[in-house]
């Protein structure tokens, strides 16, 4: 039987991982028969993952990619819980609802956070649309910024409070 050239060239990476000690593993559509997923670590990418396990920071880069779904995270996620030594104590995520359900099941005994940075895109996106008067959202959106940064529950209630004003 006559490989087709996407085989060769498949093959062609398996040997190039495997020289060189990449962990990987891939999943093959077996309706079409065609590859569907693929994922691979560096060696030295693992080394340092398992040196350093405590914190987990993932970002998709939210809304450009429409192949990432629940069931593809939970396959990479499971995946890249065969290469650690153990689990991480905190992962820290974009908004990405397929990742975020990911996380809550393959990582359950983790600590999960949204990063902060995604946060205050959408809150600066959502003052801007409800807030006609741009000055007055600019004002409401650096007192978040403010009630955010407390250092102190203090700090934090004083924020709140300036935060209401609007």
């Amino acid at each position: 039987m006559r490989k087709k050239q996407g085989q060769i060239v498949f093959e062609q990476l398996i040997n190039v991982l495997v020289e060189h000690n990449y962990s990987y593993w891939f999943r093959i559509d077996e309706e079409n028969k065609s590859l569907q997923d693929i994922i691979f670590f560096h060696p030295w990418s693992v080394k340092c993952l398992n040196s350093f396990p405590q914190v987990l920071v993932m970002d998709t880069t939210y809304n450009t990619n429409s192949y990432e779904d629940k069931e593809t995270f939970m396959w990479a996620l499971e995946c890249l819980k065969m290469v650690m030594k153990r689990l991480p104590n905190v992962i820290v995520t974009d908004r990405d609802l397929a990742l975020v359900y990911a996380v809550e099941h393959v990582f359950s005994t983790s600590a999960h956070f949204l990063c902060q940075r995604h946060i205050q895109m959408d809150i600066e996106t959502y003052v801007t649309k409800m807030m006609s008067n741009n000055i007055m959202g600019k004002s409401v959106v650096k007192r978040w910024k403010t009630l955010i940064a407390s250092r102190t529950e203090e700090d934090f209630w004083s924020g709140w409070e300036g935060l209401q004003e609007h």
